[in-house]
């Protein structure tokens, strides 16, 4: 059962989107931009783009990914829904995320907005 904490003054603590608390679609836009059926277990690099996509057309690809919305299909990671909540009840919790392309800054903020509910 789930009990709410107050504490005063709390601690601040930055949590990532990326592999923190989903997975985005990036591994689904390599497949769909290769053609290929690739799951998260064909790697072993945490860098997949780099063993996935052939350098030769590496930059056409980056066009790709920026045209896209990564957090449309966005899975969120088991338990960090309850888990962040938690959290929530002893920290102050901030989401970071490096958006270096503007149409996806918003993109994990949506995703949480719908997968949380506090």
């Amino acid at each position: 059962m789930y009990r709410r904490v107050i504490i005063q003054n709390k601690k601040s603590i930055l949590l990532d989107v990326d592999e923190v608390i989903c997975f985005p679609g990036f591994l689904q836009a390599i497949n769909d931009f290769m053609g290929t059926d690739y799951v998260i277990d064909d790697f072993e690099d945490y860098y997949i783009d780099e063993v996935a996509i052939p350098k030769e057309i590496f930059d056409e690809f980056n066009n790709f990914i920026n045209n896209i919305n990564l957090y449309e299909n966005a899975h969120v990671l088991p338990n960090a829904v309850p888990t962040i909540k938690l959290l929530n009840d002893y920290y102050n919790i901030y989401i970071c995320q490096l958006a270096l392309i503007p149409l996806i800054l918003m993109a994990p903020v949506d995703c949480l907005k719908i997968n949380t509910t506090f």
